[in-house]
């Protein structure tokens, strides 16, 4: 009641705000600026409350910007106004709608029966814009090659410390890219060929905001190169290929070629090799990624050792404790008289908050009359607004619920201290007022409700939707798995990644997308993206061969040296085992094993009761060794898993750095090189950042599309 209240006084006030966009068309990724403006009656306006409130589930966005306040004039009125600015990108094309966006304003209010007027109470009202409907093109079809979803105005340069350099010495090459965009899409510079006669070493991209601001950044890296034997080299020149909305096209940025001349004596090892006559051929060609797999096999959600008792006996209990528990719920929700008697409660409160005899009225006072009159009215069901002076004195009198004289008096006695000026409470208002609602007590709905259709019978009809949705799932993700091989089969290696993504978001269990995904990545040299795809296929079916040869090949690809990582893929001696079922697995491994340990136990227990002896009732003990033993076996196996045994585990995907604060400001904080494969536990979230923390007690903040999870 008291938000419709709210609402009806901003409107009656004039007060009003806008959300709008410079255009209604924007493309893909492309960036935008958002303004929010609200105007208030300079009369009655006194204060802005906190900041804007809005949610951008749709879109990428920076914070608001600083309150830019000023004054205009409409007519003979002069309307105070703030506008606050951001900016953002939609990332997927589409017909969309942003929510409206609420700013609180204190303005005074008065009696509505004789209009606004100065001097009045000062009340809290939030004001909401409308919602803005914008349309999001899709960019043009097909990408140019090389196009990795970047779209806005960039700069790439490459630079080299030398053109002449000693064999045995290093270059540095540093690339770098700049600009303006969608830079959480803008996941890496693009990748340098080099000849084989240089050792490189990469500490890893640097990426910085340029003022702090999210959509303004650099990202940069150094490359050390040296040469292992003298020669006439060539840095190769770097393209990359980004969309430009202003244009309405593709572009390709490309640095130049940077001559570099090694001078003086091959190392030993380039002079101990013969020169090469011919093409040595190997015992077996270098791996390769397989073929994309259309199995249907699903991981088993982990459950922590500690909790491993539970499963069974929720398994029995939770589904008929939970649906009387929502029946229950729904009793009070579904009940008529609900909204009344949550009235009536904040009434009651109220008064008792009110002085018991006659006080001097204070500000404070005021407001709790006008609280009380608007949830007294929404418990008589009178259907009159409260600061409706003589409509509400008709609904009293023509009320049959407790006296409509006793009524009248005590609301023409709170309308006087509101509104008439009156500067005392008359010393038995609250007593008469308590008395008067005391007999309008509603009764609560009965325990007996929760077995009526509308409580029990809902809570069957939602347990069958989440079924028949969980059935309906399969087809949908098989779908996207078959749309994900034709555009793989057809070399369209972007397509099938973008597909096979959507199916593992959609069904975080299932192995085929995950192992697939990794297969698209490695087709486009991003290494250690597939490491940790194929990674999750692993925990979630270690067993499957195809799974294990893609992340070996991946983890040799990408340089990763994780040792857990390791230990799951080679498999040395106890790992054999472990690696037999996955941490779900082996979690029903062993609630399978502790209740045959329970039902040997009991039929031993039976038979010696029985009047049986010695090994006639021993005999039992015998399964029940073995199932305790399984059960060990089963326990450290899951703890052979360590840190990728618990849902809460996030893996690093990329070649980062580990923050100190969330934010691009590389100048403002402290850094430390955060490589691929590194495991953490995934904390608490901000906007678009997540805080990690380690064994050790360190913590720090990663973008949260730099991680990888294996069980969501």
């Amino acid at each position: 009641m008291l938000g419709s209240t709210t609402a009806t006084i901003a409107a009656e006030a004039n007060v009003s705000a806008t959300l709008t966009a410079p255009q209604e068309t924007f493309w893909t990724g492309e960036l935008f600026p958002l303004t929010f403006r609200t105007l208030v009656p300079e009369a009655k306006f006194q204060s802005m409350v906190g900041s804007v409130e809005w949610r951008s589930d749709n879109m990428q966005v920076e914070d608001w910007s600083e309150p830019e306040k000023g004054r205009q004039r409409f007519g003979t009125n002069w309307m105070a106004t703030q506008a606050v600015t951001t900016r953002g990108y939609v990332p997927s094309p589409g017909r969309i709608t942003l929510e409206a966006a609420t700013q609180k304003v204190n303005i005074q209010s008065a009696d509505r029966s004789v209009g606004f007027q100065q001097g009045g109470v000062v009340i809290q009202v939030p004001v909401a814009s409308a919602p803005l409907t914008l349309t999001i093109n899709p960019l043009p079809q097909p990408a140019p090659e090389g196009f990795s979803g970047a779209v806005g105005q960039f700069e790439l340069t490459s630079t080299a410390t030398t053109d002449k350099v000693n064999v045995g010495e290093a270059v540095t090459w540093t690339l770098e890219l700049r600009g303006t965009g969608n830079w959480p899409q803008i996941r890496r510079l693009p990748a340098r060929p080099l000849a084989k006669n240089f050792e490189v070493v990469s500490p890893g991209e640097r990426r910085s905001a340029i003022d702090g601001k999210a959509f303004d950044a650099v990202l940069s890296e150094e490359l050390s190169l040296v040469p292992r034997r003298p020669g006439n080299f060539t840095l190769p020149p770097v393209a990359f290929v980004y969309f430009d909305p202003a244009a309405g096209e593709y572009r390709t940025l490309q640095t130049p070629a940077h001559p570099l001349q090694v001078i003086g004596t091959a190392t030993a090892a380039e002079e101990g090799m013969p020169e090469h006559t011919g093409v040595a051929v190997p015992d077996l060609p270098p791996p390769l990624p397989l073929d994309p797999s259309s199995g249907a096999t699903r991981g088993i959600h982990p459950v922590a050792v500690s909790k491993w008792w539970i499963p069974a006996v929720a398994a029995l209990s939770l589904p008929v404790v939970l649906w009387l528990a929502l029946a229950a719920r729904r009793r009070k929700l579904t009940d008529p008289l609900r909204g009344q008697r949550e009235a009536r409660a904040r009434a009651m409160a109220i008064l008792s908050q009110l002085p018991a005899t006659g006080a001097p009225v204070t500000v404070a006072i005021r407001r709790q009359l006008i609280a009380w009159q608007e949830a007294t009215a929404t418990t008589l069901g009178l259907g009159v607004h409260p600061a409706c002076g003589v409509p509400m004195q008709r609904a009293l009198a023509a009320s049959t619920l407790g006296t409509p004289d006793e009524w009248q008096r005590v609301w023409a006695e709170a309308d006087a201290v509101i509104y008439g000026g009156a500067d005392i409470l008359p010393a038995d208002w609250a007593s008469a007022a308590t008395l008067l609602l005391s007999a309008t007590a509603t009764v609560e709905p009965p325990l007996s409700a929760i077995f009526l259709r509308r409580n029990l019978w809902p809570s069957a009809v939602s347990a069958l939707l989440v079924a028949l949705a969980l059935g309906a799932g399969a087809p949908r993700l098989q779908a996207a798995e078959d749309a994900g091989t034709q555009a793989y089969l057809a070399g369209d290696f972007v397509a099938a990644e973008t597909a096979w993504a959507a199916a593992a978001a959609e069904e975080p269990l299932a192995v085929a997308p995950h192992y697939n995904r990794a297969l698209a990545l490695a087709q486009l040299d991003r290494w250690s993206e597939s490491a940790m795809e194929s990674l999750v296929a692993l925990c979630l079916d270690p067993g499957d061969p195809a799974v294990r040869w893609q992340l070996l090949l991946s983890l040799d690809r990408s340089g990763i040296d994780q040792t857990k990582i390791l230990q799951l893929a080679h498999r040395p001696g106890w790992y054999r085992v472990a690696t037999h079922f996955s941490v779900g697995g082996w979690s029903r491994v062993f609630a399978a094993a502790c209740f045959v340990v329970g039902l040997a136990l009991a039929g031993s227990l039976w038979l010696f009761y029985g009047g049986r002896r010695g090994a006639q009732a021993g005999w039992p003990l015998v399964p029940a060794g073995l199932a305790l033993a399984v059960a060990l076996v089963a326990v450290q196996a899951q703890a052979s898993y360590g840190a990728l045994g618990a849902e809460e585990t996030a893996i690093v995907t990329l070649d980062t750095a580990l923050r100190s604060v969330p934010t691009e400001a590389n100048a403002a904080q402290k850094t430390v090189p955060l490589p691929a494969g590194t495991l953490a536990t995934a904390g608490r979230t901000f906007l678009g950042w997540t805080q990690l923390a380690f064994p050790n007690g360190q913590t720090g903040w990663v973008r949260s599309e730099e991680l990888t999870y294996v069980y969501r």
